[in-house]
């Protein structure tokens, strides 16, 4: 056990701080954690939820990490070390008050965190995988929709729409590519958004989990109803996605 745990934060430690530019100037913090592999390697990029941080996906970082994938993980615009582009403006700086076309703009910061992993050396451009959050899921889902050389996308607690960014508006152009949602039957919304999504899904490989009472997005690592069985099944989906 004190091994495992040693190797974990380890592999923490090993993330690289990252600074992006989204095309419209506004500074975005990111984390890299290289793959465990050497090679051209699959790349996660991971997107949180409202009001969180990069650092809510630390764990599933590690673990993706070590089964062979390079992950960036982003702060979105106005949360944790990325720049808020309304840091001036007493209301807007606060992102729950954000409207659609605001909440929008956060593809521009996707789109620079997907060009800067096709842009390395050591990640497989034909192998970026999108995993994002609540709306962090949503705002995935829509990216990819627009950009087909996303390989697949994975939501967790989705919402059919959330601030007005509709998951199933993006569903419907998203087309013919693997697909993985995950929610809990305690967060009853997303649930049955994670479910409708999972129906409209057009590939063959579209994989669901739905968990007891595991909570909302990145919540649900480690209070799933077998402890990681979340990362676990995550990965062996993403693992058959990018073969």
């Amino acid at each position: 056990m004190l091994a495992a745990k040693l190797g974990l934060l380890l592999s923490l430690a090993a993330a690289d701080e990252v600074e992006l530019k989204a095309d419209d100037g506004v500074k975005i913090a990111a984390s890299w954690t290289k793959p465990g592999e050497a090679g051209k390697r699959p790349a996660l990029l991971l997107v949180h939820m409202l009001g969180g941080k990069k650092e809510d996906w630390d764990g599933f970082a590690a673990a993706a990490a070590k089964a062979g994938c390079g992950v960036l993980a982003i702060d979105m615009r106005g949360h944790g070390k990325s720049e808020n582009p309304f840091a001036k403006d007493r209301e807007k700086k606060n992102v729950e008050k954000w409207t659609k076309d605001e909440w929008v703009n956060v593809l521009k910061d996707i789109r620079a965190a997907k060009d800067h992993l096709a842009g390395r050396a050591d990640v497989d451009a034909k192998k970026i995988v999108l995993v994002g959050a609540s709306i962090g899921a949503n705002l995935s889902l829509h990216y990819a929709a627009a950009d087909k050389d996303v390989r697949a996308v994975a939501v967790l607690s989705p919402g059919e729409n959330y601030k007005g960014v509709s998951a199933v508006e993006a569903m419907n152009e998203y087309g013919a590519r693997p697909f993985f949602g995950a929610a809990s039957k305690d967060d009853p919304y997303p649930a049955t958004s994670m479910e409708r999504l999972v129906k409209m899904a057009k590939h063959l490989m579209k994989n669901s989990r739905m968990y007891a009472s595991a909570g909302h997005g990145t919540k649900m690592f480690g209070n799933e109803d077998e402890p990681g069985d979340l990362t676990r099944e995550l990965l062996e989906w993403v693992k058959a996605a990018t073969r």
